[in-house]
C-alpha cells in the first residue's frame, strides 16, 4: 500500500471514529473533540483531515498509528460483543429447544388474536380481579 492509500485509509477511519461518536454525542463538535482527545491531536485539525481540507497536513506518524489503534480497538470490541450475544443466542436457542422438545412444539400466536374461549372457561376468576 503506497502513502497515498495508507492515508486515505486513515482518513475512512477517522471518518468512522466521528460517526460512531456522532450516534453517542448527538454533536458533530462533541464528537471531534472526543475522537482528538482519544487519538491525541486537536479537533480543528481532526476536522479539516476529516473532511479532506488541503490546509490539513497528512497525519504524523503517532497520530496515523493512534487513529488506527483506535479504530482496531472499537471494532474489536463491536466484534467481541457480537460473538457474545451470538452465544447468548445459542444458548437461549438450546435451552427453547429443550424446553419445548420436538412433541411439544407449540404453533405461534398471531398478534391481536386471543386464546381458545374454551381453555379459560373453566377457570374460577376471584372477585377482587374482576372488574
Amino acid at each position: 500500500m503506497n502513502a497515498t492509500a495508507e492515508i486515505a485509509e486513515i482518513r475512512r477511519r477517522a471518518v468512522f471514529l466521528v460517526d460512531r461518536e456522532y450516534s453517542h454525542w448527538g454533536s458533530l463538535m462533541a464528537s471531534y473533540q472526543a475522537v482528538a482527545q482519544a487519538v491525541g491531536t486537536s479537533p480543528s485539525w481532526l476536522r479539516k483531515f476529516v473532511k479532506g481540507y488541503d490546509e490539513a497536513k497528512e497525519p504524523g506518524f503517532v497520530v496515523g498509528l493512534n487513529i488506527r489503534a483506535h479504530y482496531d480497538a472499537i471494532c474489536g470490541r463491536i466484534e467481541a460483543n457480537n460473538e457474545a450475544r451470538r452465544a447468548r443466542l445459542e444458548i437461549l436457542e438450546a435451552r427453547n429447544a429443550v424446553v419445548k422438545g420436538p412433541d411439544r412444539m407449540v404453533a405461534p400466536v398471531a398478534p391481536g388474536t386471543s386464546c381458545d374461549a374454551s381453555l379459560t372457561d373453566n377457570l374460577e376468576i376471584p372477585d377482587f380481579l374482576r372488574r
